[in-house]
């Protein structure tokens, strides 16, 4: 999927000789910069965006200084990875939200282990406020859950 990423810490200067000492320089940076980098981002090639993205977060911990050179096609498909990841993330909190499943008193009594008097005296305090469907006070299973949690 991506190409394997090469680190460099100087930029390889393409304009010098051979035996030039800005290509030496820039080579010894190169085994430097490698030497420097953990033995597992070394030894394995990143398959998965999560991992890439992993490796690079832990290579940046680690060697803050250290510049990178990515092809442009590379970067571009991974910032279409990105937006794919986000934008599905984003459509299943909304699938979510569409479907919200609303329970009865005895039930929020019952999983929240409080009484029907609990339930009235949050209601006027806007703890745990109901929707009234025909008639019926219904409770919405995403406020119940966010109090189990403790988030509430």
């Amino acid at each position: 999927m991506f190409s394997r990423l090469f680190f460099f810490v100087f930029p390889f200067i393409h304009t010098a000789s051979p035996q030039s000492p800005q290509r030496k320089l820039a080579i010894a940076n190169r085994n430097e910069a490698e030497a420097a980098m953990p033995e597992a981002m070394r030894r394995q090639e990143p398959t998965k965006t999560t991992h890439m993205t992993q490796t690079l977060i832990d290579a940046a911990k680690q060697c803050p200084g250290m510049v990178v050179s990515i092809k442009l096609g590379d970067l571009v498909e991974a910032n279409a990875v990105l937006l794919a990841n986000a934008r599905e993330e984003l459509e299943q909190r909304i699938a979510d939200a569409s479907t919200e499943t609303y329970l009865s008193k005895e039930k929020v009594c019952q999983m929240l282990d409080v009484s029907a008097t609990t339930l009235w005296r949050w209601e006027k305090v806007g703890y745990l406020v109901p929707i009234a469907f025909g008639g019926q006070k219904r409770y919405r299973k995403s406020d119940v859950q966010r109090i189990i949690e403790g988030v509430a």
